[in-house]
């Protein structure tokens, strides 16, 4: 009679907790059941309750066509108190995903919820995110079988991987824009593939989107937990080590010929005088300079002056081709620079055999210069 009395002032606890929206017990109400029959609770980390989180909340509604984000944390915890279960290890379904504790609670056939401790130290989980399981969300093609515009479909770009498109690819600073852009640039070549490009360097995935004329695009794919079967985890673009480089290391990687920048141009002079060190790639045109249409992206030696750039990545060692100098400098600024050229040459010139002599200097020979009368 006691031992059912204690457990029944368990439940009774949980109810009212979930009365005030906190959290939960992770285990099912038939394992407190079978608590009854023991005299003292053992407080682990199953039996840690789990707060629902807004951010979990707001991925669950999205994710099941819930009306508000209230609505999806009074369903996941009914979820959770019915049937959740807290493990370390996950089922085949949603094998590889990852939680800041090492933690989940499970609830099969579902959802899938990702833990985290409290950072103050209190005995109890962090729900940070709401997973639901493939099987939930209902069959799909394989994405082998599609590509384009049907296949973007199926996946979801995850901010990591609009996060990349704005550091390497030109992204717009706005994340939603940013993420159109992205759409737009893979939708006309996507295509899904079970291998990765070798130069990706990236790790395992369920599959990869590659995208590009080129396929200078790689996106690794994986099972999704939101409101597309699919998640894209990242943004690789072949050309991410280039636009990581700046001054003579860039320089390096560029064929600068002489038909492109000339030997007497500001460009040419620029560099040779290492004045060149801050210089950048740039994804878009500079808004003064001339539209290139067979420029890809424009290397920029400073202000007003760049080189618009083709880009051949089967060069390993100097991947760019300069196209061109566009100088829109002040013509002050021009002059000057001009003049310091001409300078620098003429004290940089070799002297001429004799040039030091003096005027009288005969060389040995008899002078011919008449002797002054007296």
């Amino acid at each position: 009679m006691l031992a059912a009395a204690r457990a029944a002032k368990v439940i009774s606890r949980g109810g009212d907790l979930l009365s005030r929206g906190g959290f939960f017990p992770a285990e099912a109400g038939g394992s407190l059941a079978g608590r009854a029959n023991s005299e003292v609770m053992r407080v682990n980390r199953g039996d840690w309750p789990v707060v629902v989180t807004d951010r979990c909340a707001h991925s669950c509604a999205e994710a099941m066509g819930f009306a508000d984000q209230d609505e999806a944390r009074a369903w996941l915890h009914e979820q959770i108190r019915a049937r959740g279960a807290v493990t370390d290890r996950l089922p085949a379904a949603v094998a590889g995903r990852r939680s800041r504790s090492g933690y989940f609670v499970v609830i099969e056939d579902e959802v899938l919820l990702p833990l985290a401790e409290d950072r103050d130290g209190a005995a109890q989980w962090i729900a940070t995110n709401c997973v639901i399981f493939p099987s939930r969300r209902g069959s799909s093609a394989a994405p082998l079988s599609l590509s384009g515009r049907r296949l973007l479909a199926e996946i979801e770009l995850l901010p990591h991987a609009v996060e990349r498109f704005q550091q390497y690819c030109g992204g717009s600073a706005d994340p939603a824009a940013a993420r159109r852009e992205l759409y737009e640039v893979l939708a006309p070549t996507a295509r899904a593939t079970s291998r990765p490009p070798r130069w990706s360097g990236t790790r395992h995935a369920d599959f990869y989107l590659v995208a590009g004329v080129e396929g200078e695009y790689v996106l690794p794919c994986r099972i999704g937990g939101g409101r597309r079967p699919f998640d894209a985890t990242t943004c690789i673009h072949r050309s991410r080590d280039l636009f990581e480089l700046s001054g003579d290391r860039l320089l390096a990687r560029c064929g600068l010929g002489a038909d492109a920048v000339p030997a007497r141009s500001a460009g040419r002079a620029l560099i040779e005088r290492g004045g060149a060190c801050h210089a950048r790639l740039a994804w878009h045109r500079p808004s003064w300079a001339p539209a290139r249409s067979e420029a890809r992206w424009w290397l920029v030696l400073a202000p007003r002056l760049a080189v618009p750039v083709a880009w051949r990545p089967e060069r390993r060692s100097r991947p760019l081709i300069a196209l061109g100098l566009i100088d829109r400098r002040p013509v002050l600024v021009r002059l000057l620079d001009r003049l310091r050229g001409l300078a620098r040459r003429r004290t940089s010139a070799p002297k001429r055999p004799g040039a030091s002599r003096g005027r009288g200097s005969t060389g040995g020979r008899p002078s011919r210069t008449p002797a002054r009368r007296r």
